[in-house]
């Protein structure tokens, strides 16, 4: 392996571009290197990455508190979201409100509309032979779904929402864009308080009340779960379907027995997860991975690094869509665990049983490499296919237009 420029177990740096380039290569030097590695960068903070020790912190929400949100080194500005930034009792309190419209059974419910939303995104590039998925499918698909399935949006609005609350780009902007996107929310949400109640998302958020909730607070959980698709949903849509652009004959059994996708797709979420990283604060002296760690202290969860944890995963680097990869943590866990979880497995199958049906031979430029961003999340930037040219899907009424 090229010697990396810096010591990533003593000088880690969730900004390094080594980092997003060599992710593979960083994560395994992690496993073999130290339980937990340290940064110095910004305020300095703990990375722990192994498995066993990332489920000890994510499921002890007393000691690693996420009221101080799920990023370190936070860029000035950027505004907080609940429920993936505050502590029970109001955590638990805001779940239990939104969740009736997530769960498995709503969740399946919005089958037809994933289907129509994937079609639509499919007949604006089929006839060319050839898309870049990620903005023109991966990222659209479940950001569509949810916000105007579940949430009602308009769909004129969810370009700048997109464009908005992405993870694409320099940082440096990312704080003011979200600002950008919020305020197009806090008016969607306006409008919404003075129409008659659609018994949805919306209106069991509008009416939610809790001590130190405020209309912020309201605001920032829309846009919470609007962000949850962009760029983290569909980094399971490009990653694998990178993957079976690139390994034809895993490719073909998906296209043979659609049957296999939801199996792959755990796979596909274990490698290409896209919340790879998320910050916690420690409340009280503990220890880690035989590091102690001191009440005040930042911590950063790779989720991605315990996903390829190799004493639970063999080959963890390898893509097997015949693993079993259950217990991967591209939804988190313990209390955090995404809340969206369901609505991103129903978007994920019937996205790639529509994809692979439609455009069943696809592949990628024998010089293309994948340029990847990572912080708190891992995404690719784009990704070029090409394929056989074919007419639009016919029109069916009442479809997504």
């Amino acid at each position: 392996m090229e010697p990396f420029k810096r010591d990533f177990l003593t000088d880690f740096d969730l900004t390094d571009t080594e980092l997003s380039e060599r992710w593979d290569d960083v994560v395994a030097t992690l496993h073999a290197g130290c339980p937990v590695a340290r940064s110095e960068v910004g305020e300095g903070y703990w990375v722990v990455h192994n498995y066993r020790d990332v489920i000890q912190c994510t499921k002890d929400w007393r000691t690693f508190s996420s009221a101080d949100g799920f990023m370190v080194n936070r860029p000035p500005g950027m505004p907080y979201f609940p429920p993936a930034e505050v502590d029970p009792p109001l955590q638990r309190a805001l779940r239990a409100v939104l969740e009736p419209f997530l769960k498995p059974r709503a969740a399946a419910a919005f089958e037809p509309q994933v289907r129509a939303h994937a079609n639509t995104l499919i007949d604006a590039f089929i006839e060319r032979g050839e898309v870049e998925l990620v903005s023109e499918f991966a990222n659209p698909l479940p950001q569509y779904v949810f916000s105007t399935a579940v949430a009602g949006m308009d769909r004129e609005e969810l370009p700048y929402l997109l464009n908005a609350f992405s993870f694409v780009g320099p940082e440096s902007e990312r704080a003011q864009n979200f600002l950008n996107g919020m305020t197009r929310i806090e008016r969607y949400m306006r409008q919404r308080q003075g129409e008659a109640s659609r018994g949805d998302i919306v209106d069991a958020l509008l009416a939610f009340e809790h001590e130190g909730f405020s209309w912020e607070d309201k605001v920032g959980t829309l846009c919470q779960l609007t962000i949850g698709g962009i760029g983290t949903t569909g980094y399971a849509f490009s990653g694998g379907l990178y993957h079976l652009a690139t390994h034809p004959a895993d490719r073909q059994r998906l296209v043979n027995d659609p049957s296999l996708i939801p199996q792959a797709l755990d796979e596909f979420l274990r490698l290409y997860l896209g919340v790879v990283n998320m910050a916690r604060r420690v409340k009280q002296e503990v220890e880690v991975g035989g590091v102690k760690m001191r009440e005040g202290d930042r911590v950063l969860l790779s989720y991605g690094a315990a996903c390829r944890d190799p004493t639970l995963f063999e080959e963890p680097n390898k893509v097997d869509i015949d693993r079993r990869a259950t217990a991967h943590l591209a939804f988190g866990a313990g209390v955090h665990r995404c809340i969206g979880e369901s609505l991103a497995r129903v978007v994920l199958r019937f996205g790639y049983e529509e994809f692979l049906k439609r455009i069943p031979e696809f592949g990628v430029a024998a010089d293309f490499s994948p340029e990847y961003e990572t912080g708190s999340t891992r995404h690719m930037v784009r990704l070029p296919l090409h394929f056989t040219a074919a007419p639009p899907h016919a029109r069916q009424p009442g479809g997504v237009r």
